[in-house]
């Protein structure tokens, strides 16, 4: 009974944490998914063509209603996106769409200039990176949770190799400011494909240093690379108490979550390896512990626990977990705007600068991000905080945004190649030009999707196949 009840619990645990992935996978898609397409609908009422649908979601209608425009507005029963439908007179059923008023009739997509159609396709796009400038302005004011960038460094990596030592905060990249652990990783993640130095500058005890470490062709043919354990580099976790289980000799002598611990025995504490390494050694034998709790030092006396491991051998036990000193990064309204342009063009450029190396085969492709792998970094950052979930949604727009505007027909970006080509030649293109270039982007598009479900795949599913 009692290996039923725990599979049991194992399974709706299973359940509950899919249930979580999905349901902030959702919010993510509809959130990104309908401002784009608000986009295009607000530029197409501008410019004065007859919108016939805004839909949210596809499939049965849920809810649905119609403006004076005649725009009927659905709410569909899959929630996996949405579409704007435009009055085109070259549609086969353009008859049933038309406009109420037959005065109105010439409010057709088809009857307008390359160039106001290429206003509507850019709405979309240009809507994304209105929507991760909000966001990023948002999530600034809500507060991000952050930890500084204190460094662990393995002896045998190439960081130790140049010079660089356990306990060093970065505070730069490539000359590129840096104050938290995301901006490190952002940093490193533009040198991917590259080959040369990055430069990395670190302060200690009031003194900054300048390293600079080699690298060939980083990581191309890498997939899902740990950018800093590739360079030997780490979190240092200081001795800082994350959480304490319950009954065990930490809870019972008075430590408590948040402590940062300074003694042992007298004798100076900083890293968490040091303190465990006094515990481990002192089975049944009390410990005076000094630690700082709200800027006030105290100390507790705790008698670790005599433990065996699985060769026989005793060692102390108290029953605390590490973790990083966080602290909220929250910003003022007029601060958060000049902090969300910066962190829109940042992530814009970063991005950006990605897609060309993939596209150039710098990079693996196997490093993209399908459905799987975005519905756990939404459910991650939900949990982290409201801040950090926001800063992600504003991550994944930028990402909609910019790969809307790459020039495969079906995208948005195709469809303005060709206005622009018809623009410059003062006639659109021949009809099977176009039928030949929609075939191409279905293909390029379907590839694009076999690629990324193939790669969550790879990255989640088939390593619990293996176990």
């Amino acid at each position: 009974m009692m290996r039923l009840n725990s599979a049991s619990r194992s399974v709706s645990n299973a359940l509950m944490e899919l249930l979580h992935y999905a349901f902030f996978f959702l919010v993510a898609v509809g959130v990104l998914i309908t401002f784009h397409e608000a986009g295009h609908f607000l530029v197409a009422r501008i410019v004065g063509v007859h919108v016939v649908r805004f839909s949210v979601g596809f499939g049965k209608r849920v809810w649905s209603r119609r403006d004076r425009h005649g725009t009927e507005f659905v709410l569909a029963a899959l929630p996996l996106g949405g579409y704007v439908r435009l009055y085109d007179r070259r549609d086969a059923d353009a008859a049933e769409h038309a406009p109420a008023d037959p005065a109105l009739a010439h409010r057709s997509y088809d009857r307008l200039k390359p160039q106001w159609r290429i206003a509507i396709l850019l709405g979309g796009p240009v809507a994304n990176f209105v929507l991760a400038f909000l966001l990023f302005w948002l999530a600034a004011m809500a507060g991000v949770t952050v930890a500084p960038a204190r460094i662990g460094v393995d002896a045998d990596g190439p960081a130790y190799a140049v010079g660089m030592r356990n306990g060093e905060v970065v505070v730069a990249v490539d000359g590129e400011a840096i104050t938290t652990w995301t901006d490190v990783s952002m940093a490193l993640a533009g040198r991917l494909g590259d080959s040369g130095r990055i430069e990395i500058e670190t302060t200690k005890d009031g003194y900054r240093k300048s390293y600079s470490i080699p690298i060939d062709r980083w990581h191309a043919d890498t997939e899902d690379p740990d950018l800093l354990e590739s360079l030997g580099l780490g979190s240092e976790l200081p001795a800082f108490v994350d959480s304490v289980l319950a009954g065990e000799p930490a809870e019972r002598g008075g430590l408590r979550p948040k402590d940062r611990i300074t003694h042992v025995d007298g004798q100076p504490v900083s890293r968490w390896e040091e303190f465990v390494a006094h515990v481990r050694e002192s089975a049944e034998t009390p410990l005076r512990i000094g630690v700082q709790r709200e800027g006030v030092a105290h100390t507790f006396s705790v008698t670790p626990a005599r433990k065996f491991d699985d060769g026989g051998n005793a060692y102390g036990f108290v029953g605390i977990r590490a973790g990083l000193p966080t602290h909220v990064l929250r910003e003022g309204p007029l601060d958060a705007l000049a902090r969300a342009a910066e962190d829109t063009w940042d992530y814009t450029a970063l991005t950006v600068k990605l897609i060309g190396k993939l596209i150039a085969w710098e990079v693996s492709p196997m490093n993209v991000a399908g459905p799987i792998t975005i519905a756990k970094a939404s459910s991650d950052s939900a949990r982290a905080g409201f801040g950090e979930f926001l800063s992600l949604l504003a991550l994944l727009s930028i990402n909609l945004g910019i790969i809307n505007l790459l020039p495969i027909p079906v995208l948005d970006g195709g469809q303005i190649a060709l206005n622009a080509v018809e623009l410059v030649r003062r006639k659109p293109a021949a009809a099977w030009v176009e039928a030949m270039s929609a075939r191409v982007g279905i293909v390029l598009v379907g590839g694009l999707m076999v690629l990324v479900f193939y790669a969550d795949f790879d990255r989640w599913l088939w390593p619990l196949a293996g176990n």
